[in-house]
C-alpha cells in the first residue's frame, strides 16, 4: 500500500497565526471600547428647544426667571414688556407654575403654583431632544471595531485550515497579509476621524 503524505507544521507557524489573530482583536477592542465611550456622550448630550404649551403640563419647565425671558422669545408669543413679570402668586392652583404668558404678559414664580397650561396661561416648556449627529462618529468607530475584527477572524481561520488537515486550500495571500495593512490605515483613520469630529459636534450642541 502506498505511504500516506504527512505534513508537520512547526509550532511556532500556529504561535505566530495565533499571536496575529490576538493583535488584530485586540485593535477591534480598543475600537469598541471607543465607540462605548462615544456612544455614552451622544446619549448624554441634547439640544434644548422651547414651545408654547397651551393644554396639559410641561414635561421640563423653564425655571429661570432670565431664561424665561429668552426662551419666551424664540416661541412667537406676544408680550410686552420684554422681560418676566413676578405673578404675585403663591401656590396657587389657578396658574401655572414656572413661566407662563398671561394677558400678553410674561409672568414667572419660583415654581410654587400647581395649575395647568391653558390657552388663557400658556406654558413656556423646555424640549431636550438627542443630538443624533453626535451617534455618527460613534457608528463609525463601532463600524472599525466590527471591520478589524471580522478581517482578523477570517484570516485566522484560513491560516489554521491551511496548516491544518484541509492544507491543500492554503493560499500563500493567507500568510503574505498584505491587504492587512490598507485596512490597519482606514480603520484608524476612521477612529480619529469619529474621536476629533466627537467633541466638536459635542460642542456645537451647547
Amino acid at each position: 500500500a502506498a505511504a500516506m503524505k504527512a505534513a508537520k507544521v512547526d509550532p511556532k507557524a500556529w504561535f505566530s497565526a495565533e499571536r496575529t489573530f490576538l493583535h488584530w482583536a485586540k485593535l477591534a477592542v480598543v475600537f469598541a471600547a471607543s465607540a462605548a465611550v462615544l456612544l455614552a456622550t451622544a446619549g448624554s448630550t441634547t439640544t434644548v428647544a422651547f414651545e408654547l404649551l397651551q393644554d396639559g403640563r410641561c414635561a421640563e419647565y423653564v425655571r429661570d426667571g432670565l431664561a424665561c425671558s429668552t426662551a419666551a422669545a424664540t416661541v412667537g408669543a406676544t408680550y410686552s414688556p420684554p422681560v418676566a413679570q413676578s405673578d404675585g402668586l403663591l401656590a396657587s392652583a389657578d396658574a401655572p407654575p414656572y413661566c407662563y404668558v398671561e394677558d400678553s404678559t410674561l409672568k414667572f414664580n419660583a415654581g410654587g403654583n400647581t395649575g395647568a397650561c391653558t390657552e388663557e396661561q400658556a406654558c413656556v416648556c423646555a424640549l431636550r431632544e438627542p443630538e443624533w449627529g453626535l451617534f455618527v462618529p460613534a457608528g463609525i468607530v463601532g463600524l472599525a471595531s466590527l471591520l478589524v475584527f471580522g478581517y482578523a477572524f477570517r484570516k485566522h481561520r484560513r491560516r489554521v485550515r491551511g496548516m491544518g488537515s484541509e492544507g491543500a486550500m492554503v493560499q500563500i495571500g493567507d500568510f503574505a497579509d498584505k491587504n492587512g495593512a490598507y485596512l490597519l490605515v482606514t480603520t484608524l483613520t476612521l477612529g480619529v476621524v469619529g474621536l476629533v469630529v466627537s467633541p466638536v459636534l459635542a460642542h456645537q450642541a451647547q
